[in-house]
């Protein structure tokens, strides 16, 4: 056999071996180029005219990523703050937890932390995971009250602690407030329930399996992870996460569990940053329930998109019933006027019927 024939049989060997072993973060990142299919003109249009620069869009289905498009300095593999789009990836790494029966959706902090109290008459003895990574446990996080979750110098317990004495206000399960305080306490949970810091159990239970290389909880330190927000991660991996849920090839027993909304109508909204922009969204375990009227409608119960926008601008989010999800990644300063997160999510609601129209979902 010739030397170039011999080179050739090899290749067709390697490379047939290489998708027999395909991963699912191989197969997430076998996208489509938007410049030779016609399908995705407006979506590109959409998104060159925008006013927003330094962004990556992603789309995915059960076939991987169809559509990658990067503007300005962005691409799929730049390296983004998450900030609240780390609430969906420690929920989740919780949930593995959950469904290796190291925790229970039943559990109360007293089960697994020796210093929370086991008090009939102190509501907060009442408190379930459920509770906390359904934002309904009762704590709240109004400004000014606590500032240990960004102090990298105190360890993620020693900040749990702060919260468990100063932003406890509320019966559990009868209000919904939006703040750091309920998944703090849950990571203070596994970390007791595993003997391994929290930084680890997210590496073990979420990075590790979807061979996420550059997503981790690492602000504002190792020792204080901030699990509502305070990870990084890339355009591409984050795609993996979503990949690997709308597979059900992650979490496949507890996906219905993490989607369903826990802001039932007897549950009071006390804070969601939502309102601001004149929409009622409920909340699963990290992850909103999108709904898109200023009132939650009877047909956001049936169509269930789920989301995590971060306060910098990235923007995931997953549509079950039509089976594809988005990446939305950018970063822009954080300020009080300068609402990274809810342009982003305005971004993404012009962007979504072009989306759903290019994959022929219309």
């Amino acid at each position: 056999m010739k030397t170039y024939q011999k080179i050739l049989v090899l290749l067709t060997l390697t490379f047939t071996l290489l998708a027999a072993c395909e991963s699912p973060r191989a197969r997430s990142l076998a996208a489509s180029s938007p410049e030779s299919d016609t399908n995705w003109d407006a979506v590109t249009a959409a998104i060159d005219s925008s006013e927003l620069n330094d962004l990556t869009v992603l789309v995915g289905t059960h076939d991987g990523i169809v559509f990658s498009y990067s503007k300005g300095r962005s691409t799929p593999d730049t390296v983004y703050k998450l900030a609240s789009s780390s609430k969906w990836l420690s929920a989740a790494a919780i949930m593995q937890l959950v469904e290796q029966d190291i925790l229970a959706l039943d559990d109360h902090p007293q089960d697994h932390i020796p210093w929370w109290t086991d008090a009939p008459n102190d509501p907060r003895s009442q408190i379930t995971l459920q509770h906390l990574l359904s934002f309904t446990s009762g704590f709240t996080g109004r400004v000014f009250t606590v500032n240990c979750a960004g102090d990298p110098d105190v360890t993620l317990e020693e900040c749990a602690k702060v919260m468990y004495e100063a932003q406890f206000e509320y019966a559990p399960g009868e209000t919904y407030y939006y703040s750091n305080a309920h998944l703090h306490i849950a990571a203070v949970m596994a970390e007791y329930a595993t003997d391994q810091p929290f930084a680890t159990i997210f590496d073990e239970q979420l990075a590790q399996p979807l061979d996420l290389q550059d997503t981790a909880l690492l602000h504002p330190s190792v020792q204080n992870p901030r699990p509502a927000g305070g990870g990084e991660g890339t355009a591409n991996e984050y795609a993996t996460f979503l990949q690997a849920l709308l597979d059900q090839e992650l979490l496949a027993a507890s996906f219905d569990l993490m989607a369903k909304d826990y802001v039932g109508s007897e549950t009071d909204i006390i804070y969601s940053p939502l309102t601001n922009q004149g929409y009622e969204w409920h909340y699963g375990f990290g992850q909103w329930r999108e709904c898109l009227s200023a009132t939650w409608q009877p047909q956001c119960d049936e169509e269930i998109i789920v989301s995590s926008a971060g306060a910098f601008g990235f923007y995931p989010y997953l549509n079950v019933n039509k089976g594809y999800y988005v990446v939305i990644a950018r970063q822009e300063p954080f300020g009080l006027f300068t609402n990274a997160s809810g342009r982003s999510v305005e971004f993404g609601l012009t962007l979504r019927p072009l989306i759903e129209s290019a994959l022929g979902l219309d």
